[in-house]
């Protein structure tokens, strides 16, 4: 399965892919694949195609780096998201779009810790909170297309944001949209949002921190990994 999801060998690979795939004025989607979005992938053949159908993706956790490398011959390194948006919104040479976020409030709070003074409001944009197959996609279409950024953020949770870049995806004109995950809370600061400290992060551990603080909402997620990694390291190795 993980050969298949067209995963970047580390960051500078996504770099060199990122900057081609930009200069091409190409359009796409980009994943940046987890425990959460590798176990859908096995569950629901659908969110499998979905994922494979990027222009290609990134290893986001030390999970599948681990199991990639121990089943494949390529080797590969993870990019954490958080880090991955961090830099990128830090760099002025590349316009973007922001899709997510709870409310206007967080995206303004967002736009404010970013600190680039390129980022105006209407590079943001909340969208209503729908099922994935009830967005007007013309209609967000149309505030993307009038920007042609770069790099659009989705910002809605996996699996719901790969659906919907999918979905979006025939409606934009160019660009690469990107699925950030919690990445809009931990930035924004919004409501205490943060992330993981440096050492849970230098370790690996990120999940961590996150179980701790959040334990309601972190331990299914942390239960189901634990069920279903092993197993697909198991297929992994056929």
């Amino acid at each position: 399965m993980l050969r298949e999801l067209k995963l970047c060998i580390n960051k500078e690979d996504f770099y060199l892919k990122l900057n081609t795939f930009l200069d091409n004025k190409s359009k796409g989607y980009s994943c940046l694949v987890n425990p959460n979005i590798s176990i859908n992938c096995y569950k629901d053949n659908f969110y499998f195609k979905t994922i494979q159908s990027a222009a290609f993706n990134v290893c986001d956790a030390i999970s599948i780096e681990i199991i990639n490398n121990l089943t494949k011959k390529n080797k590969i390194k993870s990019y954490p998201g958080p880090d991955l948006f961090k830099e990128i919104t830090s760099n002025n040479s590349y316009s973007q779009f922001f899709i997510g976020g709870e409310n206007n409030s967080l995206l303004e709070s967002l736009r404010i810790n970013l600190k680039n003074t390129n980022f105006e409001m209407n590079d943001f944009y909340c969208p209503p909170f729908l099922n994935v197959e009830d967005f007007n996609y013309l209609e967000i279409s149309e505030l993307i297309n009038q920007k042609r950024p770069d790099i659009i953020w989705i910002g809605l949770g996996a699996p719901k944001q790969e659906i919907f870049m999918s979905k979006l995806l025939p409606y934009i004109d160019s660009g690469l949209m990107i699925g950030v995950g919690a990445a809009f809370n931990f930035y924004s600061g919004y409501k205490n949002y943060k992330r993981a400290p440096l050492f849970f992060r230098r370790h690996k551990i990120e999940w961590l921190f996150r179980l701790i603080n959040e334990p309601k909402k972190t331990f299914p997620r942390v239960f189901r990994n634990i069920i279903y990694l092993p197993i697909i390291l198991i297929k992994e190795f056929r």
